[in-house]
């Protein structure tokens, strides 16, 4: 825990690079970044640095794919890809997101009993949020142009999403070629990874499916919810505690996960994240969490004799 890079400041990190650049005779120099690129590289920052976490296409929801690679491809060496994955995760070069995101005014120390509850943590039940679900649809993008002006650039129409229910906050963008992207905040109030919560979101995404033809005016054609794709989210394992032990982020860039201290409803919680990308229908998931979640419990069953102490007999004898 004693080296600790402390990260420079955006404007200082843009000029070392740029100074870098110019300092290299071997090869042709690159032109400096224009104004928009600069902006790019700030937002770029700010996700690595401010949040902790590698950023990826899913943070620049206004671009289109072809934007984004084209971005990174102009910056390069600039930016680096550090997780070779759907989507890719990426940071700027130079940048520390390996360790830990340290706030430059204060450095707390972790607590001594923080691998203990790191291990309790992750045993919490599993839960779900910042959801990006995405179907194909048919007529819908023709619909809304009659009512919203798309995107000067990437032509996409999006949308804010009222409050159907309190618990999610919801924006929408639909494409020219009819691909609807629903991403679902809902970081206080995670959807849990069960049956139940798979549910509960197949109950949403419905109710979110139903409003888009209602505000449209138009029953566009699409498939069941159940089976529009899951291209990413955040599983999140919450635990509460009774005291703060650190301040910053810690990444594990093994497990591709971080851990942070989180203020849930006034109560200060520990929260172990992965970002995952399974690219897999709603119901795919389903099944999965299902099978999880059978699994979790058993392991509960099993791991707790004193619960069970005539059983737990009875199959030791068994196997004498």
């Amino acid at each position: 825990m004693n080296n600790i890079t402390l990260n420079p400041s955006f404007n200082e990190w843009l000029t070392d690079i740029t100074n870098s650049e110019r300092n290299v005779t071997h090869r042709k120099q690159r032109r400096p970044p224009t104004e928009k690129e600069r902006m790019f590289l700030k937002r770029c920052y700010e996700i690595n640095v401010v949040q902790g976490f590698f950023f990826s296409k899913h943070d620049f929801a206004d671009m289109t794919n072809e934007n984004f690679r084209q971005y990174v491809h102009n910056l390069s060496p600039w930016i680096k890809k550090q997780i070779n994955s759907r989507p890719a995760f990426y940071h700027l070069t130079g940048i520390n997101v390996e360790g830990i995101t340290i706030n430059h005014t204060e450095v707390n120390t972790i607590s001594i009993n923080f691998e203990s509850k790191l291990k309790e943590c992750k045993k919490q039940p599993p839960e779900m949020h910042d959801l990006r679900i995405e179907t194909h649809t048919s007529g819908l993008y023709e619909a809304l142009l009659n009512i919203n002006k798309p995107h000067t650039k990437n032509k996409q129409i999006h949308l804010s999403m009222p409050n159907i229910r309190t618990r999610f906050k919801t924006k929408v963008s639909v494409s020219q070629n009819g691909r609807l992207l629903l991403m679902i905040a809902c970081t206080q109030k995670p959807v849990p990874y069960s049956i139940g919560g798979f549910n509960e979101l197949i109950e949403y995404v419905s109710k979110v499916s139903y409003y888009l033809m209602t505000y449209s005016n138009f029953d566009f054609v699409t498939e069941p919810v159940s089976q529009w794709r899951m291209s990413y989210y955040h599983l999140n394992h919450d635990l509460i505690i009774d005291s703060s032990m650190f301040k910053y982020k810690i990444e594990n860039l093994q497990e591709h996960s971080v851990t942070y201290l989180k203020e849930l409803e006034g109560k200060t919680v520990l929260r172990y994240e992965k970002t995952i990308s399974p690219n897999k229908t709603i119901e795919e998931e389903q099944t999965i969490a299902m099978e999880k979640e059978q699994e979790r419990l058993e392991k509960e069953w099993c791991d707790d004799e004193t619960a069970h102490p005539v059983e737990f007999k009875k199959a030791n004898e068994l196997s004498k």
